[in-house]
C-alpha cells in the first residue's frame, strides 16, 4: 500500500490543522491553493507544499483537489489489481 499523503487546500481550519499535522508527524503532504496563495486570512505561508492554480477561484482549488485525489486513488488500486 502506499504512503499517506495529506491534501488540502490550505484554508484556515481543518485544513491548515491537517498540512501542519502532516509536517508535524513526517509525512507529506500538498495540493492546490488559489493563484496569489490565497486564503480568508491573507496569502498562505509558502512552508505549506501547495501549487498555485491559475485562478484565485476558491471553487477551481477546491475542484482540482478533489480531482487530483479521486485520480490517485483509482490509479493505485488498478495498480494493486494489476500486482495480484
Amino acid at each position: 500500500m502506499g504512503r499517506l499523503k495529506i491534501v488540502s487546500g490550505g484554508q484556515t481550519g481543518a485544513d491548515r490543522a491537517g498540512l501542519d499535522w502532516a509536517m508535524k508527524n513526517g509525512l507529506p503532504h500538498g495540493g492546490w491553493c488559489p493563484k496569489g496563495r490565497k486564503a480568508e486570512d491573507g496569502p498562505i505561508d509558502v512552508r505549506y507544499q501547495l501549487q498555485e492554480t491559475p485562478s484565485s477561484n476558491y471553487s477551481q482549488r477546491i475542484e482540482w483537489n478533489v480531482i487530483a485525489t479521486c485520480f490517485v486513488g483509482r490509479l493505485r488500486g488498478i495498480i494493486s489489481m494489476n500486482n495480484l
